[in-house]
């Protein structure tokens, strides 16, 4: 099972709750970007962006026996 967020329940759990990171003030950042090349019709309407997104392994995975 995995989480979203990495929030600190995820270390209250049990077990203790696998979950991905998301920085949120970076997508703040590319989306703030991204609006105002659409403002200044400088933007690619079907751009994709990818970040990276860690996973914070815990004891809700495990590696197949």
């Amino acid at each position: 099972m995995i989480g979203f967020d990495n929030l600190d329940i995820g270390d209250y759990v049990t077990p203790r709750l696998t979950t991905i990171v998301q920085d949120v003030p970076q997508k703040a950042v590319v989306a703030a970007g991204m609006l105002l090349d659409i403002i200044q019709q400088a933007a690619h309407p079907n751009e994709e962006v990818v970040l990276p997104v860690p996973v914070v392994e815990r004891a809700s995975v495990a590696r197949s026996p």
